[in-house]
């Protein structure tokens, strides 16, 4: 599940082991919690075994597009135009379009995702500029974007005309290295890892889709400012190399993050598990390898093997918040993290406040921390978690449960492995829906939560976007409910 270069990939499950006792690293907890400070806890387990997963470097991404770049076929009477005279331009692709055309119109659209990569490497596209992909058209191979917008004028890959998403399929997909750019309203299948591949600054994803590929969306290491929004990460359920005996399977991934401040928002992640050679099973909605300061929040995750799971040392500053979470799969998580001692750790400073899940099938659990378990690695807040199993697991220096960050969750599992934090309580939720999840007037969480204040997560809504605070128990009162599902105010 998690990857470097190479970078093995870990199981949910606990096994025995010792732990090796690499030293933490320090961190300041959000100002919205403050942790319960805990003794230095340590783990007899650790995870699943480990997998390598082989780079996306930006320079490779380039060197696709300066090979096609010497494949480029000016219009007739003319040259390749120049940056300066390129800003603001718009160029259409069309499976019948004519690469000798000069693709400034639907009419004298190009055909080739070479041509048009070709364009954007030797700058004919820049700031301002976009580049359109017809409606229910299809091609085969690699659009790659080495070209850069800027903040105020990104560079804008989109579609054009009526129609199903554009699909890029088979080779290497969406690949952007450029800076500030927008990539919409495509559609990326069986490519040959991911889906979309960010390797630039400041590259927004919005409303694609992404489905059978290793990872719907792969945020390079070098990647500063990633954002995944309001997108369809749909059974992208492929492993590699998926051969047996070599302890080096990965993949089924809806967004793989390894570069820094990345946002992955009100997004849909569905299906994320795959079968293994090494692992029997495994996938994920969201991985986070090595990646500092990523905010994961509004998300709706259904049936992934584990929503998300996070790995190295240097891993820091990771918010959860308000995602609705639920999966029948047997075996689920919710949560997967590392501490002080785990192979993977010690993950620090990961925030889950304000999410709702169900996991309702046999071995689930809502939270698995290996390691060394303290506040610093985990803080939990004003969430509601279900588990068939038990609610979650952590263990400090003493192999005793641990103490975590947070409180006021409201938890309900066949077994409590953790001690609890500071207003937390263990009872059933009390349901409307066990699609939505919404809650009943009666539950425990209604108007027991507290608001979010955190830096990069929309605080006053909930998952649906409705506005949080309402008096959802009749007492005439309205506060923030706990979890993701605001309750609708009651009149009367």
């Amino acid at each position: 599940m998690l990857s470097d270069s190479p970078r093995p990939c870990p199981d949910q499950g606990p096994r025995s082991a010792t732990p090796s006792g690499a030293p933490g690293l320090p961190r300041t907890t959000p100002a919205l919690l403050t942790p319960t400070p805990s003794s230095t806890p340590s783990s007899t387990r650790t995870p699943r075994a480990h997998r390598t997963v082989p780079r996306w470097p930006a320079r490779a991404v380039a060197l696709v597009a300066l090979v096609a770049s010497a494949l480029l076929t000016c219009p007739p009477g003319g040259s390749a135009a120049t940056v300066a005279d390129a800003r603001g331009v718009t160029r259409y692709v069309s499976p019948t379009g004519d690469d000798s055309a000069d693709g400034a119109s639907p009419s004298t659209a190009w055909r080739t995702l070479e041509r048009a990569s070709a364009a954007l490497a030797a700058g004919d596209l820049g700031a301002g500029s976009s580049l359109r992909l017809q409606r229910d058209g299809t091609w085969t191979g690699t659009l790659a974007v080495p070209a850069s917008g800027t903040a105020r004028q990104p560079l804008v890959v989109s579609a054009y005309g009526r129609g199903a998403r554009p699909v890029v399929r088979g080779g290497g997909c969406v690949q952007v290295s450029g800076d500030h750019v927008l990539v919409t309203a495509l559609s990326a299948r069986a490519c040959d890892f991911a889906g979309f591949t960010l390797t630039g600054d400041d590259v927004t994803v919005r409303g694609v889709h992404a489905t059978g590929n290793v990872a719907g969306v792969s945020i390079g290491e070098d990647a500063e400012r990633a954002r995944v929004l309001r997108s369809s990460l749909v059974r992208n359920r492929r492993m590699a190399p998926d051969t047996p005996g070599s302890d080096d399977d990965y993949g089924a991934y809806g967004v793989e993050v390894l570069g820094d401040h990345a946002t992955i928002a009100w997004n849909r992640i569905t299906g994320q598990v795959a079968d293994s050679a090494d692992y029997g099973r495994d996938g994920s909605a969201v991985e986070v390898y090595g990646a500092v300061g990523t905010r994961v929040h509004h998300n709706v995750s259904r049936q992934n093997l584990t929503f998300i799971e996070l790995g190295k040392a240097g891993t820091d500053d990771t918010v959860l918040a308000y995602n609705l979470v639920t999966s029948g799969l047997e075996d689920a998580g919710f949560v997967i993290t590392r501490g002080l001692g785990d192979g993977f750790g010690p993950v620090t400073g990961t925030v889950v406040v304000h999410n709702t899940a169900r996991l309702s099938a046999a071995g689930t659990q809502a939270f698995w921390c290996g390691g060394i378990c303290t506040a610093d690695v985990l803080t939990l807040s004003d969430n509601v978690l279900v588990a068939h199993a038990r609610i979650g697991y952590a263990l400090d220096l003493d192999g005793l449960a641990s103490l975590l960050g947070g409180g006021r969750n409201l938890m309900w599992g066949s077994g409590v492995e953790h001690l609890l934090s500071p207003g937390d309580e263990v009872a059933r939720p009390r349901f409307a829906s066990m699609r939505t999840l919404r809650l009943e007037r009666s539950s425990a969480a209604v108007d027991a939560g507290r608001r979010l204040r955190i830096s990069g997560v929309q605080g006053g809504v909930d998952v649906t976007g409705r506005k949080v605070g309402a008096d959802g128990d009749g007492d005439g009162v309205g506060r923030p409910d706990r979890g993701a599902v605001e309750r609708r105010a009651t009149r009367g």
